[in-house]
């Protein structure tokens, strides 16, 4: 199980990797005026260190006093995510677009609120492309405060401010139904959790209930964004789960998956939600018994985190480790290769050992069962119980919910 660090800024100089200490290094350089800071002898204290010493820091970095060590930490850290932003600005859309909204801030904050207006018009049409929807509304929102309080020349076009109030109420309402369908998503997720799966009829009669009495009204009549899309099928994929109808729910992680194949672009952008889904996909298949389809999507989704590794940030990087590695021990689960699985147990839990301070002991639990079960099919129950006593030992009840009929995924 993870032995998770306290000390927030020490966490996140562990994960920096050699190029991106470097990179803060060049950065702090160039910020500071005064040659060497003491916030850049405190990040390289933090670096040599193995476990986060308070006592151990004052004493080998004689400047820095423990009444100044709690605001030099903040400003260290401040300083490490600015770093960071720079490095990451080229790889997501989301900060590059908010970018040129601080931009066009600047530039109205000047008074030149036209050169304001065409910077937004520009950046407008690049969230559109990428899906982001509420980077969108707020770039229109922008747009009418300008157009409200300044001589614009708008009305000399024709019909262009009212295509810009058109555009304004339709995204609020796009925006307005992704956030009810993630509320939804959300929360069938969390019955589940709370509840697990159905037992009888009035359970069934109270999720169904449930599920249609969150369910936006009026989703049929236009049509959907791709994060309205997304945030649908996963929500029904909860629905036919609490159910145990895995043929239907397999249906719809499938057209969650296929949103991302149908314009590929997506894959990139969001990672972390194409990786989620094929994993939630492969789910559906083990518990259904489809053993080619089983092998034909975890190949794929093999050959997508190999082509897209050096694209991946770290979080998608663990959430990958973790997703590719559930999937392939489901793998050897539903083709009965128990000795296989139990050749590659070492090798994952290695891989896994590179998040030990990041994954949840939910995650840490899933693949004790999974090793349990490999063990207990080669008739190892010895192993396989000193596997299960782990999970009995995690002292969380999120982990005591209703069990599924095979395995939680």
């Amino acid at each position: 199980m993870p032995n998770l660090q306290k000390d927030q800024l020490f966490i996140l100089i562990k994960s920096l990797t050699k190029a991106e200490k470097r990179n803060f290094k060049l950065y702090a350089s160039r910020s500071q005026s005064g040659g060497d800071s003491k916030f850049l002898r405190l990040f390289d204290a933090l670096d040599r260190m193995s476990a986060y010493d308070e006592q151990l820091i004052i004493k080998k970095v004689a400047s820095i006093e423990k009444k100044h060590i709690a605001n030099l930490k903040r400003h260290l850290y401040k300083q490490i995510l600015t770093s960071l932003r720079l490095i990451y600005i080229q790889k997501n859309i989301d900060i590059q677009i908010r970018e040129q909204i601080d931009f066009a801030r600047i530039l109205y904050g000047k008074g030149m609120y036209m050169q304001s207006l065409r910077l937004l018009e520009r950046i407008k049409q690049t969230a559109v492309d990428h899906h982001q929807d509420v980077l969108h509304l707020e770039i229109l929102e922008f747009q009418k405060l300008i157009e409200t309080r300044h001589v614009t020349y708008s009305r000399q076009v024709e019909n262009k401010v009212e295509r810009l109030l058109m555009e304004s109420l339709q995204r609020s309402q796009i925006t307005h139904d992704t956030n009810l369908l993630s509320a939804l998503n959300i929360q069938m997720h969390g019955y589940y959790i709370q509840f697990g799966h159905i037992q009888t009829a009035e359970e069934e009669e109270k999720v169904k209930s449930f599920f249609n009495t969150h369910m936006p009204e009026g989703l049929d009549k236009r049509q959907l964004s791709f994060f309205e899309k997304a945030n649908l099928f996963q929500s029904r994929m909860w629905y036919h789960y609490i159910n145990s109808d895995w043929s239907k729910a397999r249906e719809n992680a499938g057209q969650w998956v296929n949103l991302f194949m149908e314009d590929p672009r997506l894959s990139k952008k969001d990672p972390d939600l194409y990786i989620r889904g094929l994993y939630y996909y492969l789910v559906f298949h083990f518990l259904t018994y489809r053993k080619e389809d089983f092998q034909h999507y975890l190949e794929h989704m093999e050959r997508f985190i190999a082509s897209s590794k050096e694209d991946l940030n770290d979080n998608s990087k663990m959430l990958a480790c973790v997703y590719y590695n559930l999937s392939k021990l489901n793998y050897f689960l539903l083709n009965n290769q128990f000795e296989e699985g139990i050749a590659e147990s070492q090798a994952i839990q290695e891989e896994l050992a590179k998040y030990i301070d990041f994954m949840h002991e939910y995650r840490w639990a899933l693949f004790d069962f999974k090793f349990a079960y490999l063990h207990f099919g080669t008739g190892d129950f010895e192993v396989a119980l000193d596997y299960l006593n782990k999970i009995v030992l995690v002292k969380n009840c999120l982990l005591y919910t209703s069990p599924s009929p095979r395995d939680r995924g």
